[in-house]
């Protein structure tokens, strides 16, 4: 293959593979070993190698798709799989080729094809899917929240009258039982009211800082867990509704004290930052305030990472598995965006959440 060809599927960052398939020998390009973060020199020139890198999940669908190629069913084969990184991270690629050469049987000789890494487009691909079920979701469970509501509004009020026309010392403490059970059905559908209709936040700049105290007071009052907050002096306000960017925070400190009963430091870290390239075609370029918050717990694991704002998913036993649903709905109504960092990155620890929040313009009040 021409230089020039190589260097164009190079800039194109195209992995290239030739398969010669009676003596099972495999050229690839540096490309191809530099997307899973390999020299030219790790990489063996067998099957095996690449064999042993793809998803165990994808394996059976993969050589299924290559093997109805070669035997003539298909002109091509074109199939996205996870692939195993040096660091142990999965990839998305799209891999895709062709027997360019049978002999007379028809059996094939040798197979030319491309490798390319597609894990940005699954990532947008997710986060949209996601965006698109917590607004079902939450359509449906706003509907049912305001039915729940009317019906607790007309038990509280019943339970009220019962209690001033009761002289009973027995029967006001039951009644007063019940109004506390109703006080916390309703914080429930308060939250799942917020989830629903996360949108449409009352724009204003905000200090995240007042933000942080009052999150960290409303959470941490009493727990085991420290809290260390950083925050330049001269890190810009944001974006966004005060009320709605707390119970953000609020949820993302509950979580994180959660996973560590037995105490632990919590740590949040904020910066300015400027996105000059959308993430995940879901942020757009611009200025941006980010926030990590990061725990010692167990940490997220990375076949977790991406249902953790699903609705109603939780790995804590009698959890709701609305906060961080809550959390994202709120963020992403807001422009922003919140991931989590896989715990390989950068060597992460425990869990640690990210969340980034538009800059506020001069021009909004305060």
């Amino acid at each position: 293959m021409g230089e020039t060809i190589l260097l164009a599927m190079e800039a194109a960052q195209l992995g290239f593979w030739d398969h010669d398939i009676v003596r099972d020998h495999i050229y690839r390009s540096e490309e191809w070993g530099r997307m899973l973060g390999y020299t030219a020199a790790e990489v063996d020139s067998n099957r095996n190698f690449w064999l042993e890198h793809v998803h165990p999940d994808d394996r059976l669908e993969v050589d299924r798709s290559i093997r109805d190629h070669e035997a003539g069913a298909q002109k091509t084969f074109r199939i996205e799989h996870r692939m195993k990184t040096k660091d142990g991270q999965w990839k998305w690629v799209l891999n895709w080729g062709q027997v360019v050469e049978r002999d007379e049987a028809g059996a094939p000789l040798r197979a030319l094809g491309f490798h390319l890494d597609i894990s940005d487009r699954k990532k947008a691909e997710e986060t949209m899917a996601r965006v698109d079920k917590l607004a079902t979701i939450g359509t449906l469970a706003g509907g049912i929240a305001h039915d729940f509501n009317n019906l607790l509004t007309a038990i509280q009020g019943n339970l009220e009258l019962a209690r001033d026309c009761s002289d009973l010392v027995p029967a006001k403490l039951y009644i007063a039982n019940a109004e506390r059970a109703a006080r916390r059905s309703q914080c429930l559908t308060t939250r799942l009211l917020t989830f629903a209709k996360g949108g449409s936040p009352e724009i204003e700049a905000v200090d995240l800082e007042q933000v942080m105290t009052e999150a960290r007071d409303l959470v941490l009052s009493g727990s085991k867990c420290r809290l260390r907050i950083e925050i330049p002096v001269d890190l810009p306000a944001v974006a966004g509704c005060r009320e709605q960017l707390c119970q953000v925070f609020q949820n993302l400190l509950l979580n994180a004290n959660q996973a560590m009963p037995d105490g632990g430091l919590i740590a949040v870290r904020c910066a300015a930052l400027v996105v000059d390239q959308p993430i995940e075609r879901v942020l757009h370029t611009g200025s941006y305030v980010e926030v990590v918050v990061a725990d010692q717990g167990p940490g997220i694991s990375d076949d977790l990472a991406g249902r953790v704002f699903d609705p109603f998913f939780s790995t804590r036993p009698r959890e709701q598995g609305l906060g961080l649903a809550v959390a994202h709905s709120i963020v992403s109504n807001h422009g922003g965006h919140i991931e989590v960092i896989r715990a390989g990155a950068a060597g992460a620890a425990g869990a640690q959440l990210r969340v980034l929040l538009p800059v506020a313009s001069r021009e909004m009040p305060r």
